[in-house]
């Protein structure tokens, strides 16, 4: 069973949760105008400096990578995506106001994307 998955408002960037310094902002559905949790802070320069410098970082070690190894990490997303369940769905619809039929055809559609580019 999947563990589930807590939005926390912050990026994972490099390995490193990063939390813009910001203004803070929510989202929100758009069938209620309600305010969605968490909080998330907008990011700045700096943020952005350090995020690009990560994924600089990132991009060093992941383009050495042999094709398998990329298949596989493309695969294990696609598993990730399909393990979030009902909690992806139900989050999905709040932020987009999308029905849960429309949003499981899209997640039905990339998985198996995410396979066949593996």
């Amino acid at each position: 069973m999947a563990t589930p998955v807590e939005i926390t408002g912050c990026s994972l960037v490099g390995g490193e949760s990063l939390r813009g310094g910001g203004a803070t902002f929510s989202g929100m559905n758009p069938a209620t105008a309600a305010a969605l949790p968490p909080v998330y802070s907008s990011a700045t320069a700096r943020d952005v400096d350090r995020a690009a410098e990560l994924a600089d970082e990132a991009f060093q070690l992941y383009g050495w990578t042999a094709g398998a190894k990329r298949a596989s990490f493309l695969r294990a997303i696609a598993a990730g995506i399909e393990d979030l369940g009902a909690a992806l769905v139900d989050r999905a619809g709040l932020e987009t106001g999308l029905p849960a039929g429309r949003i499981q055809s899209e997640r039905s559609r990339t998985c198996p994307q995410l396979r066949l580019f593996a």
